[in-house]
């Protein structure tokens, strides 16, 4: 095919019409324009870290979009998604870690998100789960509680809860009020004795000899 004057040679062969969606940079990789026709809707095969191309044969082929391209795991619980350069789209943990510290005098919890230590008589535990920023849109605040008459802390989405017993005593974050991917059900249950005590867990039958299920409190993010 011959150009005029001013015209720049086309980057596909003479023997073939450029389709609608022709990546050139794929085509120069392959060297094989009648195999390839280009991306198409077709092939999606729903992975944000490959492009999808079909082929005249019918069928597809995919390839790895560059390593650091952005890209939406549909996991809540991860921040600042990117693909891997292997087709994987990657996520770091966007939530911080909660702490359970046990009084093992009073058999009550203290919950942080410092691992440094609790109150006075309070001993180290376990992590928790992982819990968003106050402030988070899509969550709901999550507040510790004390009650000072009983010699606990409580977790509570509500700062009011038995006001007459509790005090607010911070804002641990944020927590899902409805499940969303990569989340477990936050659980609070109430011991079987005469004395208020209170154990928020992942395990609905966490210490189920002297602890009962009181609610759901919403949803957060596992370790």
């Amino acid at each position: 095919m011959a150009c005029a004057s001013g015209e720049e040679a086309p980057a596909y062969p003479d023997a073939y019409v450029q389709p609608p969606g022709w990546d050139v940079a794929l085509y120069e990789r392959n060297q094989d324009s009648s195999s390839i026709i280009g991306p198409c809707v077709q092939c999606d095969d729903q992975n944000p870290c490959t492009r999808d191309i079909c082929l005249t044969s019918g069928g597809c082929t995919t390839e790895p979009e560059p390593k650091g391209t952005s890209c939406d795991d549909g996991d809540a619980c991860t921040g600042n998604d990117r693909c891997d350069g292997a087709g994987q789209c990657l996520g770091d943990p966007a939530t911080d870690i909660v702490y359970r510290y046990h009084h093992l005098g009073t058999d009550a919890y203290y919950y942080s998100r410092s691992a440094t230590g609790g109150p006075q008589g309070f001993g180290f535990e376990k992590k928790l789960f992982r819990i968003r920023r106050e402030g988070d849109p899509q969550t709901v605040a999550l507040y510790r509680l004390v009650s000072t008459k009983y010699s606990e802390f409580m977790l509570s989405v509500d700062a009011n809860e038995a006001a007459s017993w509790y005090q607010n005593n911070g804002v641990i974050g944020g927590i899902f009020p409805k499940q969303q991917p990569g989340t477990v059900p936050l659980y609070r249950l109430k011991a079987n004795v005469t004395v208020l005590r209170h154990l928020t867990t992942l395990d609905a039958q966490e210490r189920a000899d002297s602890f009962a299920m009181e609610m759901t409190q919403g949803y957060v993010c596992p370790l």
